[in-house]
């Protein structure tokens, strides 16, 4: 089973952002393998105040990242095809 794990740093996202998020990733995979869209599994987690750092620095700024787990066998076109898409659905979210 396809699971997307969503994980936003000194920000919160919005329900409605949530929504269009899982919803997005969702039709992605759909349409990227021709899975059948309930597999996928999308789930969100939000880092505590203090909890991300980079080269043991805090990080301050909203960070965003998106860790996609999908069987084994995917071709480089699909997987690349997969990462494009997903990587703009989330900035325009």
């Amino acid at each position: 089973m396809p699971t997307y794990t969503v994980t936003n740093s000194n920000f919160n996202l919005k329900p409605q952002q949530k929504k269009e998020i899982a919803k997005g990733i969702t039709e992605i995979h759909n349409a990227a393998t021709g899975a059948n869209k309930y597999f996928a599994q999308v789930i969100f987690n939000n880092t505590k105040n203090n909890d991300h750092f980079m080269g043991g620095k805090k990080v301050k700024e909203p960070q965003i990242f998106l860790h996609g787990q999908i069987r084994a066998g995917r071709s480089p076109k699909v997987k690349e095809k997969l990462i494009l898409a997903l990587r703009d659905i989330l900035i325009k979210k």
